[in-house]
């Protein structure tokens, strides 16, 4: 039996459309000649997926199948039936989609289609504007990789003696970092990717003094997807003047260095998705570095590519393995799987052998080159984790995971390792959940040297103090140093009631309670608070003598060694754009940051959310411990199910 549209429709807020969704495909079904309820569909799907945070529709995964696809037991065969229905065979429904004046068909990225649907010749469906973006960023780093470059000389010995963290003499081993920053100084366009720990920004600092010993006057911009994400940059390059072997002029012009977010950067246009720098008029840079360039979007990849000169260089920075933007695409990791880092051509191995003085082993050759070959390079060891043990093994178990028998590794490793910082509990049942996170709260129940938590209640003595800085330094200090990760927002193991049930145990039940941390959801660029920003309210004396809530932000132009009342700036509650309590976060917010002590909580029921890159990502944010509440089978499935984004970026950078 063919499809209706009123079926179609009758899967609104059912796993599956919205009325965004259902709204676009009659807009479509309106526009076109034919294509009766199989265009419908497929429209619906291609908004159903930018919605999912894909860029397309890949039509064969869903072709000739069941949709939405609920679990077997969840209905009666009745309601199952009326709940779902089944796509078209792929050939029926290319037929149709082809035959439709709202479908251009192309097959070559330069095809130039002004339908509002794009059908490529893998059978994926894109929104015209997301093809055109994943075209254009293709295109971009194109022309950046092909283009003629001229790549400042580097005296042989000038890299490994540019950071004290560099290995000068280990014919044993390859340092990848030295590697990478030899690709950031000779290609305009280069990636660097590695996990947590293994010194993306020890090579930053490095590929910034270089730039300038060679140019002192290089301008020079470092930017993140957020506000967190370029605090944390910013503080992370300053943490490595010490050890960089430069001069104190170049050193000071590192310390001068600010970092903005890319749409502050960019400066947007109010009440527009645009920004005031574009192709037009582009940023006036000589080298632009991105951190955490895997939380970066499509949409905001090219605006930011768009915006920058074809002579300026740009490094992006990021961990391919990390959960990907929140919105459409995967940009970094399908970069990172085009340009295969690890292998290069015999001209970028014989040029750095030369640099570095032919103190490492020659480097691998790549077996067949193209436009990215010699462009990305993975950094591989962890000076965080050890390996071995702990966090670092628990990350590599998990990211080896293809298998049932992977999975059960990985679970055995969360299981036997309290010993190295990684302890595994059972979730707690919702009627116990308050007393649990009482336990984690109180240390007069678990030693100190034995809780992978900072006590909240030796804190909450500190507000006593609200006059003194020291105070106020030291709660921030114990607010950021741990943090209770959770994999939803909503539900009793999600982000709003772990929040509510500690706000509660500590005393802290209104949302301005002196001791309360608040996080920033919208950004303000009138009060250059961003998206993920997380400030204290704390008391201050007011002009009666009272005190007087105000929200504490660390200062992003303080400097090391100025005094404490400059190290944060602070703001009246309702001066604030959105905001939230943090004592927890969803495991996505979390990207950016880095916490001492972690607590993990997965939810009792399997979800789509769950998955490698969230499970990685939740563990590696820990520097020193962490504690998991699970259920052994949410955690195996949950290792077991790898994100995927559909894209054509990866194939198009491949060619």
């Amino acid at each position: 039996m063919s499809i209706q549209i009123e079926d179609i429709k009758a899967l609104k807020n059912r796993e599956a459309f919205q009325d965004i969704d259902l709204q676009f495909a009659a807009f479509i079904h309106a526009l076109a000649d034919a294509g009766g309820a199989e265009l419908f569909l497929a429209a619906a799907l291609a908004s159903y997926a930018v919605r999912g945070s894909h860029v397309c529709v890949r039509l064969d995964s869903f072709a000739g199948r069941i949709f939405p696809e609920y679990s077997a037991d969840r209905f009666g065969f009745d309601d199952y039936e009326r709940l779902t229905l089944r796509c078209p065979d792929i050939d029926a429904w290319l037929a149709v989609l082809r035959d439709s004046d709202c479908a251009g068909v192309i097959s070559a990225p330069e095809d130039d289609r002004r339908t509002p649907l794009i059908l490529d010749e893998h059978n994926r469906l894109y929104l015209n504007r997301y093809w055109s973006y994943e075209n254009e960023l293709a295109q971009q780093i194109f022309a950046r990789c092909t283009t003629a470059f001229e790549p400042p000389e580097l005296p042989p010995g000038s890299i490994c003696s540019i950071s004290r963290l560099f290995h000068h003499a280990d014919p044993a081993s390859v340092d990848w970092q030295q590697v990478a920053v030899f690709a950031a100084m000779r290609n305009p366009f280069s990636v660097i990717t590695g996990g947590p720990g293994t010194g993306k920004t020890t090579v930053a600092a490095a590929i910034i003094a270089l730039t300038l010993q060679l140019k002192p006057d290089s301008r020079i911009s470092l930017c993140a997807p957020t506000g967190k994400a370029q605090a944390r940059l910013r503080e992370a390059v300053l943490g490595e003047l010490d050890n960089l072997n430069c001069s104190a002029d170049i050193k000071k012009m590192i310390a001068q260095l600010k970092a903005s977010t890319i749409h502050s950067l960019l400066k947007p246009l109010h009440n527009s998705p645009e920004f005031r720098h574009n192709a037009e008029n582009p940023l006036g840079m000589d080298l632009i570095i991105v951190d955490e360039a895997s939380m970066v979007s499509l949409p905001v990849m090219i605006r930011l590519f768009r915006a920058i000169p074809p002579r300026t260089r740009i490094i992006l920075l990021g961990d391919k393995d990390q959960l990907a933007s929140v919105e459409s695409g995967a940009v970094l990791a399908d970069i990172c799987q085009a340009a295969q880092p690890g292998s290069f051509s015999p001209d970028f191995a014989k040029g750095f052998a030369v640099t570095s003085q032919g103190l490492m082993p020659e480097l691998p050759l790549c077996v067949r080159q193209t436009f990215l070959t010699d462009s990305a390079v993975e950094l591989k060891v962890s000076h965080r984790f050890n390996d071995n043990e702990g966090i670092g093994l628990l990350r590599n178990a998990v990211n080896r995971v293809e298998t049932d028998a992977d999975a059960r590794q990985a679970w055995e490793v969360a299981q036997n390792n309290a010993a190295f910082g990684l302890k595994t509990c059972p979730l707690p049942e919702a009627a116990i959940l308050e007393k649990a996170l009482t336990t984690v709260l109180d240390t007069n129940n678990i030693p100190m040297e034995d809780s992978v938590m900072h006590s909240f209640r030796s804190y909450l003595s500190l507000l006593r103090d609200y006059e003194s800085f020291e105070a106020l330094d030291k709660a921030y200090a114990i607010i950021g140093d741990f943090k209770i990760l959770c994999a939803q927002r909503n539900g009793v193991y999600g982000v709003e009631n772990i929040n509510a049930m500690v706000g509660g145990l500590l005393g802290l039940d209104k949302i301005y309670s002196p001791g309360m941390p608040l996080m920033i959801t919208r950004n303000d660029y009138t009060a250059n608070l961003f998206n993920g920003d997380v400030g204290l309210v704390w008391n201050t004396v007011n002009a009666d003598g009272n005190p007087e809530p105000r929200v504490f932000f660390p200062n992003p132009a303080y400097a090391t060694g100025e005094p404490l009342d400059k190290k944060y700036i602070s703001f009246s509650p309702v001066q604030l754009p959105e905001h939230e309590p943090v004592f927890a976060m969803t495991i996505h917010k979390s990207q950016g940051s880095g916490f001492m002590n972690v607590l993990m909580i997965l939810p009792a029921n399997d979800s789509a959310v769950l998955t490698r890159e969230l499970i990685y990502t939740g563990i590696t944010r820990a520097r020193k411990q962490v504690e998991l509440w699970t259920h052994k089978d949410i955690f195996l499935k949950a290792v077991k199910r790898k994100t995927m984004r559909d894209s054509g970026l990866e194939e198009k950078l491949s060619r």
